[in-house]
């Protein structure tokens, strides 16, 4: 029996693994960061309970201004159809005005 064979097949299985590594480190990049700051970031979930009972405080006009110039300097952000973060997806007009959000990159 030739070695090309053999080798052919020990190859594969790597390239294989290596592959689906690649997709699972995808896949956590992705959908799931953002399950992961719903629950560990203050979210929209947590902007909702405050509105629903009574407790959301909005920051100064001032301080939204100030967060608002360093979201547009990112390299993180999307400007179509509206202005919101690429990492989080937040909406930056809205997250910019909460008093308790907070940068994901820790810019603000």
């Amino acid at each position: 029996m030739c070695n090309c064979t053999k080798n052919r097949n020990v190859i594969k299985p790597k390239v294989l693994a290596y592959q689906r590594d690649n997709e699972i480190n995808a896949k956590k990049t992705g959908l799931f960061v953002k399950i992961k700051l719903l629950f560990t970031e203050y979210s929209i979930l947590n902007v909702i309970w405050d509105i629903v009972t009574f407790k959301l405080k909005l920051a100064t006009e001032r301080l939204a201004q100030a967060r608002m110039n360093s979201c547009l300097k990112c390299g993180f952000i999307r400007i179509y159809p509206l202005k919101s973060c690429s990492i989080c997806g937040c909406l930056l007009k809205l997250k910019t005005r909460v008093y308790k959000s907070s940068c994901p990159e820790g810019k603000w």
